[in-house]
């Protein structure tokens, strides 16, 4: 007889694995692009865009790296993920740069840079009104981002340069 216990191990082996990391990356870069076009690709000017807008795109956009590039560590370092734990993340496992680094994959320097910003919507930009640590609020002007709110303003370069690491990404992936 099949237990609870059986269904739950089975259940955390399935969801640690590459494949599950993948797949969830590719339904958060959908939902990317459909922020992506509600934005306004196509609106040569930036008045008027929807600073929420920006500001979702650029946290999905960074959780889907951020899960794409984990499906790759799981592969490349299946030492990661421990029968019954999670899997234990290099830098925290939010920190872009540091899970590309460790995954060995080079990046450009508009690549870093997009890194970088997006690192900061999935720890805290893209979803709370300001960072978790007071040190935060000075290292990444994030005291004038919560005193005097700027519009995110998401460049279609941003959003070709995300596509094309991606999807770069994706295409490292054996299945």
């Amino acid at each position: 007889m099949t237990t609870a216990d059986d269904v739950g191990r089975r259940e955390f082996k399935l969801a640690s694995s590459p494949a599950a990391w993948a797949l969830t990356a590719f339904g958060l870069r959908r939902a990317a692009e459909v922020v992506w076009a509600a934005y306004g690709e196509d609106d040569a000017s930036d008045i008027g865009k929807d600073a929420a807008l920006g500001a979702a795109y650029m946290l999905l956009t960074g959780y889907a790296l951020e899960n794409v590039i984990k499906a790759l560590l799981l592969i490349k370092r299946p030492d990661l993920c421990k029968p019954g734990r999670a899997p234990r993340w290099p830098g925290g496992g939010h920190n872009l740069p540091k899970l590309f680094d460790e995954a060995d994959v080079g990046f450009s320097s508009d690549e870093q840079r997009l890194l970088d910003r997006l690192r900061a919507f999935v720890t805290w930009r893209g979803r709370y009104p300001m960072p978790t640590k007071p040190e935060t609020l000075m290292t990444e002007g994030a005291l004038s981002w919560v005193t005097s709110p700027v519009p995110v303003v998401v460049s279609r370069n941003d959003h070709n340069v995300a596509v094309g690491l991606f999807d770069r990404v994706m295409d490292m992936l054996p299945f």
